[in-house]
């Protein structure tokens, strides 16, 4: 009998039913052990019930009828472990001991190259975050909990509304692609709005890529990209509840349940995280951070059969209400002059799908990416009223050939349609109507084997705008392996094309007057990024060490001027912007949960025109972390 192969309610019945007619039925039991102890808090399931490991490893799963039974148990930084339990007896027992997994080292990442391939055997360097190290950081949105890693810092740009985005290595959040399971979906007017809505419970792992990536994706990947990855339906308990909230008033409470119908798995989950509580600390009277209420719901679906690759869609809606202000400001009086504050209320839709065109080999696929984002604020008495959707879709293959050559291509065409009732409009448009905007692209990318030990990549993408022609964006990386040392270099070209009143906060919420002084050229830029890891297997875990230097030189930047009191000035650079710098991490981490990471990270952001040199805003010189966590010994383990 293999209960995974039906809905719940209808294994439930069943199991009722063969229980009434029969009478016999039983409980397996048993724990879930290491070489080290038990591990709480692993998950077991018999087709689609599951249960959490308790405090001593022990699992029991009662009124089961007579039969074979698929039973699987995972935990993170174990192999994934499934066996059939013959239960013939009220009470049958199976011990589980799980073993590292082969991954700890060497996990399979799809950053890099759009396909899977493994950490180590990578050109690029990816960094990977197991959804642990996001807990560890004890904040309950996605967004705060991306500070533990090294060069990444999630930036408030306004204490008052609460805009913000996420710098790499000293560049401003625009230039940071976010993508949801491989596929973009974060567009410019959503900012950081479409992050902090995924639910943390729901997130698998997160990969970072430092350095220009827009050979593969585009123009948004100049500084670098995050890819969330989410959750497997089949690893996720039946139903969760979660309840959340600090000192400071904020709290979240949410719901999740996963089940299998055939072959089709679903995850759901809602989300109601909100903050109420009006806080002054440097008696300024305005409030210092935001209020909000905020919903979400998120549904993933997954259809795969054994030995091919998943066909799988995720849906994701958000409605916000966020407000801040003087401390007296109520939301009802946004838009008003009698009190200052600002009010935006967002309401988001996102849709992502990929689908398997090669069922057998998995070589080919089309994925696609929908986003439509409405925005209503008021920034005092300043009204900005704006809507985009952005919609992506992308055939991706990949070939084997010679045994040496991994080729890779793709055709990807993103259209966006943006809409705001600013005054200053393209030629031709008028106040409150939208404009559409088609880009096709191709791409093809090479990774050839040159020798056992090393590795180079060679790739080009060509993109057409519609306002700027064809633009080109290449790039090469190679890779030399050593015994436990893995030493990387790339080289890479970006490009960016700008929207002001969705990137700059300060082009809405101040008092000047917005001015383009030219017809504004795309940003390009020149990266490069050599990494040396090193990493050692120890007799109760592993540790990894990451050194990195990083230099990129911009050219047609596009920076505000305010120079003259009365305008906001836009412009291509006269001269040339450097992001420079470097970070060691370091990781070390036991069998038995016990962690440890130590980042430095020293990044030099800075512009010159004219001969004077100026710091990037909101750009630390230095920027470290350190998290820790100790995984209490069980007292019944041996």
């Amino acid at each position: 009998m293999k209960t995974g192969q039906h809905g719940c309610l209808i294994a439930f019945f069943t199991l009722v039913l063969i229980g009434t007619a029969f009478g016999q039925t039983g409980s397996i039991a048993g724990t879930v052990m290491d070489d080290y102890g038990p591990l709480p808090g692993a998950l077991v399931k018999i087709g689609v019930f599951s249960t959490a490991a308790d405090e001593s490893g022990g699992y029991q799963f009662d009124s089961l009828p007579y039969g074979d039974y698929q039973l699987h148990a995972t935990y993170v930084g174990m192999a994934d472990y499934s066996v059939v339990v013959s239960h013939r007896s009220p009470f049958t027992t199976h011990a589980i001991i799980l073993k590292e997994s082969a991954e700890m080292l060497d996990q399979v990442v799809i950053s890099a190259t759009q396909s899977p391939i493994s950490k180590l055997s990578s050109p690029i360097p990816v960094e990977v975050y197991s959804s642990r190290f996001l807990k560890r950081a004890g904040a309950m949105a996605l967004f705060e909990n991306l500070r533990g890693i090294s060069g990444v810092q999630p930036q408030v740009n306004c204490n008052v509304c609460g805009t913000g985005d996420i710098h790499i290595n000293g560049l401003e959040g625009p230039y940071t692609l976010v993508l949801i399971d491989g596929m973009p979906v974060i567009s410019s007017l959503g900012s950081v709005y479409g992050l902090v809505g995924l639910p943390t419970t729901l997130v698998d792992r997160i990969e970072v890529v430092k350095g220009p990536g827009s050979t593969l994706y585009g123009a948004e990947a100049m500084g670098g990209i995050i890819n969330i990855i989410t959750k497997r339906v089949s690893l996720q308990p039946s139903l969760t509840f979660l309840a959340e909230g600090n000192s400071y008033g904020e709290h979240t409470l949410g719901t999740s349940a996963a089940f299998s119908i055939r072959k089709l798995s679903v995850l759901t989950s809602a989300e109601y995280a909100g903050f109420n509580t009006r806080h002054d600390l440097n008696a300024d009277g305005f409030t210092d951070i935001p209020l909000y209420n905020r919903g979400t719901a998120l549904t993933k679906l997954s259809w795969a059969k054994q030995g091919r690759p998943a066909t799988q869609f995720l849906f994701r809606v958000l409605s916000e209400n966020r407000w801040g202000g003087q401390w007296n400001f109520d939301a009802v009086e946004a838009g008003s002059d009698s009190i200052y504050g600002e009010r935006i209320i967002t309401d988001r839709a996102e849709a992502i799908g990929r689908l398997p065109l090669n069922f057998k080999q998995g070589r080919a696929s089309l994925g696609f990416s929908y986003a439509g984002h409405r925005q209503r604020s008021a920034y005092g008495t300043t009204i900005f009223n704006a809507a985009q959707h952005t919609g992506f879709v992308q055939f991706l293959c990949s070939d084997s050939l010679w045994g040496r050559v991994n080729l890779r291509y793709g055709l990807p065409i993103k259209a966006d349609w943006y809409m705001d009732n600013t005054p200053v409009k393209p030629e031709g448009l008028e106040v409150g109507e939208g404009r559409l905007k088609i880009v096709p692209a191709a791409f093809a990318e090479t990774q050839i084997k040159l020798s056992p030990s090393t590795e180079l990549l060679s790739g080009l993408r060509a993109e057409y705008h519609p306002a700027h022609g064809i633009i080109l964006a290449p790039r090469i990386a190679y890779r030399f392996s050593m015994p436990s040392s893995v030493l990387r270099f790339s080289v890479g070209n970006g490009f960016r094309t700008l929207n002001v009143f969705t990137e700059d906060h300060a082009a809405l919420t101040g008092a000047r007057t917005v001015r383009f002084t030219e017809t504004l050229k795309p940003e390009r830029s020149w990266g490069a990024v050599a990494s040396l890891t090193r990493f050692k297997n120890l007799s109760k875990g592993y540790l990894e060490a990451d050194f990195g230097l990083f230099y990129t030189l911009f050219t047609n930047r596009i920076l505000p001027d305010y120079s003259e009191p009365a305008f906001i000035s836009y412009a291509n650079l006269r001269g040339h912007s450097v992001s420079r710098g470097g970070s060691i991490t370091l990781s070390y981490r036991q069998r038995t949960g016990t962690s440890a990471n130590l980042g430095v990270n020293i990044a030099d952001a800075y512009s010159i025109s004219g001969g004077t040199r100026s710091q990037n805003f909101h750009a630390p010189l230095l920027q470290g972390t350190l998290g820790a966590t100790y995984a209490l010994p069980s007292p019944n383990a041996s």
